[in-house]
């Protein structure tokens, strides 16, 4: 994902922030699941009509990459690692690795708790890591709480970069 948050205004940049939030619980999803009990909780509606849907076994691999930089050689390495691992995953996990894993219902209630995170991390400031006083959130995994400072850091320093030049 490259992460070129510079062009558009606020609206442009929440937009932004709701689409990394999107790929980091798709990851979460894929790798630790969730069952139709915790879904019912936040969601009985939408859980009540999809039962089937909004079960995710959980460990499921993925990869997570950001690019500070999104040029021809980037773009390049990204595709070839893409087509590489979707027929190796595919081969030794006996799945499709272009469909849709854990359903949306799933992957809106872990883009609800990520967007509040980041809201925290957009609050706190760029000295902040992610973690409360050295505690870690449990309610988002470590991998995703890193992954997701360190966007919100770049987001900042973007943010800061442009106000200034």
């Amino acid at each position: 994902v490259a992460m070129d948050t510079q062009a558009g205004g606020e609206n442009s940049a929440s937009n932004h922030d709701a689409l990394m939030c999107s790929f980091f619980a798709h990851a979460d999803v894929l790798a630790f699941g969730n069952t139709t009990s915790a879904t019912r909780s936040v969601t009985p509606k939408q859980s009540q009509n999809n039962d089937a849907e909004n079960i995710a076994e959980g460990n499921r691999p993925s990869t997570l990459l950001l690019c500070g930089r999104c040029d021809a050689f980037t773009c390049g390495q990204l595709v070839a690692l893409a087509e590489h691992r979707a027929v190796v995953v595919a081969r030794l996990w006996d799945t499709d690795p272009f469909s849709e894993c854990g359903g949306s219902t799933l992957r809106e209630i872990e883009i609800s708790r990520l967007k509040e995170k980041l809201q925290k991390l957009h609050l706190q400031g760029s000295e902040d890591d992610g973690f409360d006083n050295g505690q870690v959130d449990t309610k988002v995994n470590f991998a995703t709480t890193t992954i997701l400072s360190h966007y919100a850091k770049r987001v900042q320093q973007n943010e800061y970069l442009s106000q200034r030049g």
